[in-house]
């Protein structure tokens, strides 16, 4: 029924045989488990920096829309307003979490203004696509125009870069 195996005194601890397949399995393992770690922890920041960027548009909208214009917008009212995230502030700059600088300006008669994010990777770039704020009117990427109906992506896959530009135009 039950047999005893008796320790074989020659024999202490692994062999070298036992090891490389322990060492092989495990790096199989992890060769399939890091790749899905790291795509859902990119999708998370995307998305993640696609919705503070709409916050933000609607944050200022919100501040400034009993005064009838954008007129004195600027980086330091928009943060005093409190119409910035709060991980975007750093002193009276805005900058994003990956380290790109983010500037507001009222443009065009003060009836709108534009954000402008800089050095945004192209995967946070791309997530930017699927969103659209209240009161977007227009976006360019690295200078090229970019429609905000159902063709942005098409019209910004030759436009992204490692590092991009994106300036986001909205209005009341």
């Amino acid at each position: 029924m039950y047999r005893e195996f008796k320790k074989d005194p020659k024999r202490q601890g692994w062999n070298t045989m036992e090891i490389v397949f322990a060492l092989i399995v495990t790096g199989i393992m992890m060769a399939a488990i890091l790749p899905r770690y790291s795509d859902s922890k990119e999708t998370v920041e995307s998305q993640a920096f696609a919705e503070r960027a709409v916050d933000l548009t609607s944050s200022v909208q919100d501040r400034f829309q009993g005064q009838g214009n954008f007129a004195g917008l600027t980086d330091s009212v928009a943060i005093n307003a409190n119409a910035v995230p709060q991980k975007w502030v750093s002193g009276t700059s805005i900058s994003t979490t990956f380290g790109g600088a983010v500037n507001l300006t009222p443009i065009s008669s003060d009836s709108q203004f534009r954000v402008t994010f800089s050095n945004v990777p192209e995967a946070l770039a791309s997530a930017l696509l699927n969103y659209t704020g209240v009161g977007w009117i227009g976006m360019t990427i690295n200078g090229t125009n970019i429609p905000l109906d159902g063709n942005s992506v098409a019209a910004a896959s030759g436009a992204l870069t490692n590092s991009n530009t994106i300036a986001i135009t909205v209005g009341r």
